[in-house]
């Protein structure tokens, strides 16, 4: 009787916690705050790269996501303002005036942040995924360079499954470029010659004397790594440079050119066409004073704006492999 009982207790429990869950992740949270955390996590988790910057997970023993780049495809884009779509209709469905002082300051910035993005739609294709400064072709090399840790094997494979995931995000990065020239918004002429030479520099020297290969060489050996496995990661990495790495570089490089030689040289924010208009998700609101509006509701999140790589405004060599840099990403 007590095992029947006790067995039915743990049935009810269980179901109890199936219904937190469920109703946390895919409805509306019976508290806020939760939601507040929800959508915090949830632009964390969709990006391993900000991850691996802040290292939260690691702590817990959580580190798939250092083998992981960033979704830089446009598809991935429009899922993001959906998902932008489907937390504003949640946040509004809460009654503001039931709030705390503080719960209401958190909605206001939320939602303020919330319709910002979702009117900034219209202007989607409106940047230049490649360029000579913060172009996500440098981004990509400064994460693995100076942000992926490296202090064990693990680390070190994550880093190997980073580069032969490459040649996908440069490819991703040569489809918006692509798509944005269709629609007529092109990057100013020298900044697509300044970033295709950069590429060529890079691609241009020995796959042994990459900052890619060289860096990586370097934190095996402060890892303290045996030496057979050291070479083993080591002679993977410099494959993994010469056959994914530098392909998918050259390849960006050579659609770049392609575009600078097609692109006249009208340079300026005239030369972009108008956004076409579009339907207002929800009436304006004001965002709240003294705030910056940020969809981090989280003190893990807080660490973001402190936490962010800095982005180098030239490319690494062989002979500089910490290039200037400048606050920012």
């Amino acid at each position: 009787m007590r095992k029947r009982t006790w067995a039915i207790g743990l049935g009810i429990c269980l179901a109890a916690s199936t219904a937190v869950v469920a109703n946390t992740l895919w409805f509306r949270p019976w508290s806020i705050r939760v939601f507040f955390d929800r959508v915090a996590y949830t632009d964390l988790l969709d990006s391993p790269e900000m991850l691996s910057s802040l290292r939260l997970l690691e702590p817990w023993g959580l580190r798939g996501h250092n083998a992981r780049l960033d979704d830089v495809s446009d598809a991935h884009a429009e899922a993001g303002f959906k998902q932008a779509r489907a937390d504003l209709d949640t946040l509004l469905g809460y009654d503001r005036a039931k709030l705390a002082e503080d719960d209401q300051l958190s909605y206001d910035t939320l939602r303020f942040q919330l319709e910002q993005e979702l009117a900034g739609a219209r202007f989607r294709y409106h940047d230049y995924p490649v360029n000579q400064l913060q172009g996500a072709q440098i981004g990509l090399v400064n994460l693995l360079l100076y942000t992926h840790p490296l202090k064990d094997a693990t680390d070190a494979e994550h880093y190997l499954a980073r580069l032969a995931a490459v040649p996908a995000k440069l490819g991703q990065l040569r489809e918006a470029m692509a798509e944005r020239a269709r629609r007529g918004i092109v990057a100013p002429h020298f900044a697509l010659a300044k970033s295709a030479e950069g590429m060529r520099d890079f691609t241009a020297m020995p796959a042994e004397r990459n900052p890619l290969y060289l860096v990586f060489v370097e934190k095996l050996q402060q890892a303290g790594l045996a030496e057979p496995e050291r070479n083993r990661l080591a002679a993977a990495a410099r494959d993994a440079v010469e056959r994914q790495v530098y392909p998918a570089y050259r390849a960006l490089q050579a659609a770049t050119e392609a575009l600078a030689q097609a692109h006249p040289r009208d340079d300026g924010v005239w030369a972009l066409p108008t956004a076409p208009p579009t339907t207002p998700t929800s009436s304006s609101s004001t965002p709240p004073p003294s705030c910056r509006p940020t969809r981090c509701t989280t003190s893990a999140c807080a660490k973001s704006a402190a936490s962010r790589p800095r982005c180098a405004r030239s490319w690494p060599s062989a002979a500089n492999p910490t290039p200037s840099t400048s606050a920012g990403r």
